[in-house]
């Protein structure tokens, strides 16, 4: 797949203008998932957080990744869904950076100003 030629390039899929190096960077190329695995598993931050304490948090699993291949998640429009759970009071966080591989800005883009003509009041605009 294109994403595993970026990976194999040496470059972050998630921020192009970076380099990736996944025995230093994890393979999600962020040191950063390593703590906030560590953080998610300390049965304090668990029991405040209200985390299962017997589930082990974990920043991406294959598993349940390949489990939504499998089903063919990739072929659902869950972008639809969006607009039943601002409905009912769900916050969301949508989010793309501009040298994001595998989120593209634009076609989030696009979902924001689906979402907008439903939520005219909704949506707070972060740039930076």
């Amino acid at each position: 797949s294109n994403a595993n030629n970026i990976i194999e390039s040496g470059r972050n899929p998630y921020d192009v203008r970076k380099t990736c190096n996944p025995e230093e960077d994890t393979s999600l190329c962020y040191r950063q998932m390593g703590w906030i695995e560590t953080w998610m598993n300390d049965p304090a931050n668990k029991k405040t957080v209200g985390a299962n304490p017997d589930i082990k948090f974990e920043s991406c699993n294959l598993q349940v990744n390949r489990a939504f291949l499998l089903q063919g998640d990739g072929m659902h429009n869950s972008a639809l869904l969006l607009t039943d759970l601002v409905n009912d009071g769900i916050r969301l966080l949508i989010y793309a950076g501009n040298a994001d591989y595998m989120e593209s800005r634009k076609s989030l883009s696009t979902l924001l100003v689906l979402i907008l003509r439903n939520h005219p009041n909704v949506v707070q605009l972060h740039r930076k």
